[in-house]
């Protein structure tokens, strides 16, 4: 049953895709303004060609669509818009969205107070002269260097925002004594990586998740079949969700589908059964997956997840030998699963549920004549982004249980279950 309903509310999802696509042969007004006028606008990559300038007013299907605005002497935007289907009146008025395309210069100015007489500033490589130093520069990062006989070199890197006036103050004392060395010229400048921003090709994360698992057999005559359970344990992971098409192609569909990934490493630790004895216990896990996404509401999205998971989870003796009744799985999964996100600002939280097809359960099923296994799996998380969605850090919690069922000549059938429960923090970053 838990596997009729995970399939019919990911085609009932899916099904509310559809039929946000068909209305899409309408289109919607949208009208799209900037400050200042007459930027250009692309929709999804350059290569097709600009559809026009600010004000622009256009027809576009529901849903998600990457724009990019250009305008002289200004940083291009590439932002992503989410188009509401309307139906009735409301469907005559153009939905508008508005940006401000920032200078693409600033002012940077840069005192001394108590420097050498001799002192140079040095910008990205390129001596500036003496300060006080004022001066018109790219909106970005900027390496500021500030050089003078006998000082170590004194370094700073700084953002300067479009069409602000950063003010830095250097003392004399930062510029350490080198001990009588002679600092001659400016050094190379160091390389960095370009301000500009673009369409999310993919997130990377990083993360550690603390675990409680309790494998228990369930009306088992068999005295060699215990309980083992392991609490608060570590596991280092790492996982990336990819949209390697988005600057080559520009389809709706392939826009809404992403490659996701995870492997995850926990250190050996020692677990115990009932009677107290220890045991090492090796424990991993890998995944790969697809995940489409439909959003129904500017605030709303819902994930579909269809993938393959792996959960290792072994046991052995002081000398690595087998461990007599631990309950050894090599669990491969088949993962199939329906979120829901809500968004708010820079915020966005989500509660999903997962059904696991188990394909195969690693050597305990080779322990009784027959095993059956399925689960089910629930997740809740939230996420805050920071730097226009380039950065995020996020919290989740999971509770994942597989039932069992086994049958034995010498014992008879009777159950067993594998309970996991789950919090993970992670730090990712996006380009």
């Amino acid at each position: 049953m838990r596997i009729v309903a995970i399939l019919a509310m990911v085609t009932a999802a899916w099904l509310g895709a559809a039929s946000t696509a068909a209305a899409a042969d309408k289109g919607v007004a949208v009208r799209i303004e900037t400050n200042p006028d007459g930027a250009l606008v692309y929709l999804g990559d350059q290569d097709a060609g600009a559809l026009g300038q600010t004000p622009l007013e256009l027809t576009l299907p529901p849903g998600e669509h990457v724009v990019i605005l250009q305008a002289p002497g200004r940083v291009p935007l590439f932002e992503t818009i989410v188009v509401e289907p309307r139906k009735g009146k409301a469907a005559k008025q153009a939905q508008v969205f508005s940006f401000f395309l920032p200078p693409a210069t600033g002012t940077l100015v840069i005192e001394g107070d108590g420097l050498p007489d001799d002192a140079r500033v040095v910008i990205d490589g390129e001596d500036a002269g003496a300060p006080p130093i004022e001066r018109e520069i790219d909106a970005g990062a900027h390496q500021v260097q500030v050089l003078a006989p006998g000082r170590e070199p004194y370094e700073e890197w700084v953002e300067v925002e479009g069409g602000a006036r950063h003010e830095m103050s250097i003392a004399g004392t930062s510029l350490v004594e080198a001990g009588g060395a002679v600092v001659e010229g400016p050094p190379p400048p160091r390389t960095r990586a370009p301000a500009a921003a673009g369409p999310t090709l993919g997130t990377a994360r990083a993360g550690v998740e603390v675990g409680w698992r309790r494998f228990a057999y369930e009306d088992a005559d068999n005295a060699a079949l215990r309980p083992f359970d392991a609490s608060s344990r570590v596991m280092p992971y790492v996982e990336v969700e990819l949209h390697p098409w988005r600057r080559s192609v520009r389809h709706p569909v392939l826009d809404r589908l992403s490659l996701t990934a995870m492997a995850g490493l926990a250190p050996a630790f020692t677990a115990t059964n009932d009677s107290g004895a220890s045991v090492d216990v090796f424990w991993r896990e890998q995944a790969a997956g697809v995940r489409g996404r439909a959003t129904p509401h500017p605030r709303v999205a819902i994930d579909i997840d269809v993938g393959w998971m792996r959960t290792l989870y072994v046991f052995r003796g002081p000398s690595s030998e087998l461990v007599p009744g631990a309950p050894d799985v090599d669990y491969h999964l088949l993962r199939l699963g329906a979120r829901g996100v809500a968004r708010a600002g820079a915020a966005e939280a989500w509660l999903g549920v997962e059904n696991r097809l188990v394909l195969s359960a690693g050597p305990i099923e080779d322990r009784f004549d027959t095993t059956d296994v399925d689960g089910v799996a629930a997740r809740a998380g939230a996420a805050y982004r920071l730097l226009a969605g380039r950065l995020e850090a996020r919290v989740e919690g999971a509770v994942e249980r597989l039932g069992w069922t086994f049958s034995d000549d010498d014992t008879g059938s009777f159950d067993g279950s594998d309970t996991y429960y789950g919090v993970s923090l992670t730090l990712g970053a996006s380009y």
